[in-house]
């Protein structure tokens, strides 16, 4: 690799506001995924601005997950589709959160390792959505054909939308999550892990239904959570919200989360433990003279698959590492 020097905010893409207010939407959303991870906040929230707009652009997404989360198809594509997620998160409307729901089941129905990236998102997601919604979220929780941890997900959604709307409404929610946990017919899988996240909100009228659902776990391979977890959640007296401790999924966009993500690729993460770089991570990128050149809109950058070595040296795909947003 060339002895480049280290990049800075100038390096980032950037748009005028003239060029995002002149722009169709399908064009800003063309722009995200041509941005990759380095889409600056302005375009993001002119985006998002355009409302119903913007989900009907993004209706057609849905349709062609399978082939967009294929590993071999162009990345455009693939950022489009992951910032398309946090725009329908964004936009505060009933048509955006129950096509959410629909793409995020898409997402993880074809590529399960998408779901630990985005997952600890999804409360905030949801949390500025219409009440209307509730019903798409609710349906999606009980589908025993979905896979448990995107069950237990929608249903940590509820609550967390519940929770926006004051104590009686997150009691009332609660209340339904437990009432789904009774029946035992359920997959176990799913009743194990929303009981797990019904700990986070202690009620002493599901003590009983959380021992009984730890006691269903001893001699398991793999328990989520054991009566000394209960006991502890007990204890604590009060409820874990954890959600409000992360910021919000746009603040990824901020400047200076973009440009260290840059710099990652140019800085010590980028090197083996001896100091040399690290071939495997950067062979693919053809780097030459003009690596910043400005361009009409965006200046040029690296891009970085999603399938490639994560340059932390992990030995994890990057989709799977440091693709996920920071806190």
């Amino acid at each position: 690799m060339p002895n480049l020097p280290p990049p800075t905010a100038d390096d980032l893409p950037q748009y005028s506001a003239q060029q995002l207010e002149r722009a169709s939407t399908q064009q800003l959303l063309e722009w995200l995924g041509e941005c990759a991870e380095f889409a600056p906040r302005n375009l993001f929230e002119a985006a998002a601005a355009r409302d119903e707009e913007m989900v009907a652009c993004l209706e057609p997404y849905c349709a062609r997950v399978p082939q967009i989360l294929a590993e071999d198809l162009e990345e455009d594509e693939f950022w489009a589709l992951v910032h398309g997620v946090n725009l329908l998160g964004r936009i505060d409307s009933r048509a955006a959160g129950e096509l959410l729901v629909r793409l995020l089941s898409d997402m993880i129905a074809c590529d399960q390792g998408m779901f630990d990236w985005i997952a600890e998102d999804w409360p905030y997601l949801f949390a500025n959505k219409p009440d209307a919604v509730q019903a798409a979220l609710d349906q999606a929780m009980r589908d025993r054909d979905r896979d448990a941890l995107l069950r237990e997900a929608f249903a940590r959604c509820l609550v967390a939308m519940a929770a926006d709307r004051g104590e009686p409404a997150l009691d009332a929610m609660i209340d339904h999550v437990a009432a789904q946990l009774h029946d035992a017919d359920d997959t176990p899988d799913f009743r194990w892990f929303a009981a797990s996240m019904l700990l986070d909100f202690p009620r002493a009228r599901h003590r009983a239904l959380l021992s009984q659902i730890a006691l269903e776990q001893h001699g398991a391979v793999y328990a989520v959570f054991h009566e000394s977890d209960v006991v502890a959640a007990f204890e604590r007296g009060s409820d874990d919200r954890s959600w409000l401790q992360r910021e919000p999924p746009w603040a990824w966009y901020d400047e200076e989360r973009a440009l260290a993500r840059l710099q990652r690729w140019f800085g010590d993460d980028a090197l083996d433990e001896d100091g040399s770089e690290s071939s495997d991570d950067f062979e693919d990128y053809d780097y030459d003279d003009d690596l910043y050149s400005a361009l009409p809109h965006v200046r040029e950058v690296p891009k970085i698959g999603r399938n490639d070595p994560c340059p932390c040296g992990s030995g994890k795909k990057y989709k799977k590492c440091c693709l996920p947003k920071e806190q």
